[in-house]
């Protein structure tokens, strides 16, 4: 008997999303009475939430069983999925008295609208500008600018804290940290010259 041709063909009925199934081998050749395995691979990225549902037909050379439908159905939940870039803040030194900003990017890579409820600092130094609960779309990202004044000199730290609908990460926390420096001071003496010939004089 011939047995040269198996032929795989995936049909979900919606030809743009197709590509959340692949398969490999497309094809082979099986000897009497061995058998081999396909592997189904299933990938949801940048799919909406919901169920797909789609046919695997195996067509083969056996007279009485001539296509194999086997089906396959995948359920994507909505999830939407918190990150943050950088994952830490340092802001260097800064001067007592002055302010230092840097910008810090929340990102939502889930498949559903990332609800950020409420943005915290344990630490008075630090500050940001997050004013009322904020939407971020899949596969968008929004900028928060966080502040640091120290009060005096030396290291300062403290945690920022996003709250949000993720469910696997509810509270992210950020780690910040800055260095209060003194400010530089000048002092010159004397403050005044006199002279009553030319020279040359140490101030």
């Amino acid at each position: 008997a011939d047995n040269h041709a198996n032929h795989f063909i995936v049909d979900d009925g919606v030809a743009d999303r197709a590509n959340w199934i692949s398969y490999e081998p497309t094809e082979g050749v099986i000897a009497p009475d061995e058998n081999t395995e396909t592997t189904v691979t299933l990938n949801a990225t940048d799919l909406d939430a919901g169920d797909y549902e789609a046919d695997l037909r195996i067509m083969s050379n056996d007279p009485n069983n001539a296509e194999v439908v086997v089906a396959v159905i995948m359920h994507i939940a909505e999830a939407p999925v918190i990150a943050v870039d950088p994952e830490n803040l340092d802001f260097g030194g800064v001067d007592v008295g002055d302010i230092g900003e840097v910008v810090l990017t929340i990102n939502n890579s889930g498949n559903t609208d990332l609800v950020v409820s409420d943005i915290t600092v344990d630490a008075e130094m630090f500050s940001t500008n997050f004013g009322e609960e904020l939407s971020i779309a899949r596969g968008a990202s929004t900028e928060l600018t966080v502040t640091f004044e120290p009060p005096e000199r030396g290291e300062h730290v403290g945690v920022l804290t996003i709250s949000s609908n993720d469910q696997n990460n509810g509270e992210l926390d950020v780690e910040l940290v800055g260095m209060g420096l003194t400010p530089p001071e000048i002092s010159v003496d004397p403050l005044e010259i006199e002279a009553e010939q030319s020279g040359d004089f140490v101030v």
